[in-house]
């Protein structure tokens, strides 16, 4: 069991502890114990971060953006040092598979080499002529303060996809990660401050919904990013209109999979399948949760099939060094109240008829007694 700590806020360059007094317990979801302690930042705190971001904008924004790229540049160095140590730590706190964690590495890092063509990315444009007498001209100047809600199922590349972005184009940045896996954020501030970076231009505060709720509706922050829950992005989206905020709000999605009659790469077909199910335990968008085969025939090789790979996956602690590299590995989902509705999900399921092929309720992993595990489980004769 790692040493358990108190995330600290980072604001204006320096690590800041919350004078909150409600602390939120960080499980290890493969063991169900607590690895560490986060605060709710009260409302105060957030609008300090707000103002530290505000002041720190005007001259973040008239630094050339050459400048502004070193920064990056210096970050995807040290993280991509850290990548593995990184990886771990997200596994740890998350749950999914080392494989995952380490492929949610490469694309935080993709986001910031991305970012670091800015100097052509973010030129403006001319139309001459566009009219009789009449020229165009687009010119890309940064907004302000950006402020980002980020999720528990991917918490370093989630962050990365409006991090980089935000700061390379002049704008200042506070981000509330997801209060069930903020350690991963929290060693990459760490080497997000070693980069030199000026106080005030990236900031993080801790905290729940009522930390993300300030953040939203503060008139200081000009734009807000969002991933989550549907309904959450809808309240924000409309907080966000009536406040003249600019916003990104993307919400949560399970995709079906459809299989048409004449396919024939069986061997990829179910080895697709049985990553989007399973990969993450199922917990992000692009996670599949019903699949369709067109045909009796298709219907029939399909459930077969399907049902026989998912028995080869390994229900384990990821970081069990006997198991972390397996590529078919399934780790816990986030928590108890997640591993709750999913099991009464199941329940409904039988209860509605549909016939119960592959049963992942009653795995046990010797070790992991309070994890928060649920072993691969498949419906088939499923009424819509």
């Amino acid at each position: 069991m790692s040493q358990i700590q108190s995330l600290k806020n980072y604001i204006g360059g320096k690590r800041v502890d919350s004078r909150s007094d409600l602390l939120l317990e960080v499980e290890n979801p493969s063991h169900g114990d607590s690895i560490a302690k986060v605060s709710v930042s009260t409302p105060e705190e957030v609008n300090e971060s707000i103002g530290t971001a505000r002041k720190a904008f005007p001259e973040w924004a008239n630094t050339p953006v050459t400048r502004r790229t070193e920064y990056l540049y210096e970050l995807h160095h040290l993280m991509k040092q850290d990548a593995e140590k990184i990886s771990r730590v997200l596994t740890e706190e998350m749950g999914k598979s080392l494989t995952d964690s380490r492929a949610e590495m490469k694309r935080a890092l993709q986001n910031v080499e991305a970012a670091c063509g800015a100097p052509v990315l973010q030129q403006g444009d001319k139309m001459i002529g566009s009219a009789p007498g009449i020229d165009g001209e687009v010119i890309r100047l940064p907004i302000g303060v950006f402020g980002a809600i980020t999720p528990f199922n991917f918490p370093a590349m989630v962050p990365f996809w409006f991090i980089p972005f935000a700061l390379v184009t002049g704008n200042t940045f506070i981000l509330k990660p997801s209060e069930l896996t903020p350690m991963t954020m929290e060693v990459i501030t760490e080497l997000i401050d070693k980069t030199g970076l000026p106080p005030g231009v990236f900031n993080m505060v801790h905290g729940d919904r009522t930390t993300a709720e300030a953040l939203v509706s503060s008139n200081e922050v000009d734009g807000i990013c969002f991933v989550g829950r549907s309904s959450t992005c809808r309240t924000i989206a409309s907080n966000c209109v009536r406040s003249g905020k600019r916003y990104q709000a993307m919400g949560s999605a399970k995709n079906h999979l459809v299989v048409m009659p004449d396919y024939d790469k069986m061997d990829d077909l179910i080895r697709n399948m049985s990553t989007s199910c399973y990969g993450c335990a199922g917990q992000r968008c692009m996670a599949s949760s019903v699949i369709v085969a067109v045909g009796k025939k298709m219907y029939s090789t399909v459930c077969e099939r399907f049902i026989d790979d998912s028995k080869q996956f390994i229900v384990a602690d990821p970081l069990d060094p006997a198991v972390a590299d397996e590529p078919m590995l399934m780790g816990p989902v986030i928590n108890s109240g997640a591993k709750a509705f999913i099991l009464d999900m199941i329940d409904t399921g039988i209860r509605e008829g549909a016939k119960l092929g592959l049963d992942g309720r009653d795995i046990r992993i010797p070790g992991c007694e309070e994890g928060h595990f649920i072993g691969p489980t498949v419906f088939t004769d499923v009424k819509p």
